[in-house]
């Protein structure tokens, strides 16, 4: 009875262990194509940087049996040089030879495959333009108010000036300065207006009658370029249509036979407040009018009068010169020559 239980029960567990296992259904097969999902950079997209990364991104990973030409761009129906390489679902093309203010095709070949060696459905193209080359080129200036002649001197200048500076870009940071040509002492001032490629300066004060400048200038455009070299010109004001002016002189200018105990006169065209008269020897040799001559000049309205403190020299050419200035402050000065009588006792 045991041996039959035995056997039934071997039996039993024989036939659980030859029953057939379930079968695993095959993956199913992989026949869609892949597709462009992005692009960089974007389509007809406009002022890209020359260095940028081009590639395109695809709805799954691609071939590792890549194709040099399944991306290529092209300017002007030529091809540019560059390297293709393939990262899982992305293509990449490097090259360095991007030119500026270019427009570019970029293709994919319709070869492009995924890892089922699905073909791409259709080639692809998009378009791209770079920007403009950056700004490297330092600013010019074009023209100057006052505008100075061949000799690069503007003359006759008004003393309220406004100096006026063009050039040939927009202007970042204009400077000006302005040197007294007699002594280069800087005369304080600003930059009175600003337009995109030009500046105006003026004067804090009104310049001197009758005076020399020489006006400075430098820049920086908006992309940062500095003027190689500074601008420079000179002026020369106005007179001073107030000035004093020297109506007659005794002796006259270029008068011989000049008294040596002469009395020197000058007469003006208006009332004067203050003035001096000096004059010294063209010879060299230091024979002056005398250093301090005190009660010695007198004013009588417009007339100014200077007595020696001792004679002349004879037979000496003199050169005299007299500064004045009237009763409402307006200045003038005025040179001349004369020469002294020969010694009677010779």
């Amino acid at each position: 009875m045991k041996r039959i239980v035995f056997l039934l029960t071997l039996l039993s567990v024989l036939m659980i262990g030859c029953e057939d296992k379930p079968i695993e259904p095959m993956p199913p097969e992989d026949t869609t194509p892949p597709k462009v999902v992005s692009v960089s950079p974007e389509k007809n997209s406009e002022d890209v940087p020359v260095n940028v990364r081009i590639f395109a991104v695809f709805s799954e990973k691609l071939s590792s049996k890549s194709n040099s030409n399944w991306l290529t761009l092209t300017a002007d129906n030529k091809e540019c040089p560059g390297t293709v390489n393939v990262k899982e679902d992305t293509i990449l093309f490097a090259t360095n030879s991007l030119e500026y203010e270019t427009e570019y095709t970029a293709h994919i070949s319709a070869d492009v495959t995924d890892e089922a060696e699905n073909h791409l459905k259709e080639s692809y193209s998009w378009n791209f333009t770079t920007a403009e080359a950056p700004d490297t080129t330092p600013p010019e200036v074009v023209s100057v108010i006052p505008e100075p002649n061949e000799e690069g001197v503007a003359n006759d200048v008004s003393i309220n000036i406004a100096i006026e500076v063009d050039f040939n870009e927009a202007i970042d940071t204009l400077y000006v300065y302005l040197k007294k040509s007699s002594d280069g002492s800087y005369v304080e001032g600003f930059i009175n207006e600003m337009g995109e490629n030009y500046g105006v300066f003026v004067p804090k004060e009104p310049l001197e009658y009758s005076s020399g400048y020489i006006v400075y200038v430098s820049a920086v455009d908006i992309a940062g370029n500095e003027m190689k070299d500074e601008y420079s010109w000179e002026i020369y004001t106005e007179e001073n249509p107030n000035a004093l002016e020297v109506v007659s002189t005794y002796p006259e200018d270029g008068a011989v036979d000049v008294p040596v105990d002469v009395e020197i006169r000058v007469e003006f065209d208006k009332e004067i407040a203050s003035a001096s008269i000096s004059g010294n020897s063209t010879d060299g040799a230091g024979h002056g009018f005398g250093d301090d001559f005190g009660d010695n000049i007198e004013i009588d309205g417009k007339i100014v009068t200077l007595t020696l403190n001792y004679p002349l020299e004879y037979s000496l050419e003199y050169a005299a010169s007299v500064d004045a200035t009237d009763t409402e402050g307006n200045n003038g000065d005025y040179s001349w020559l004369f020469t002294t009588e020969e010694n009677p006792d010779e």
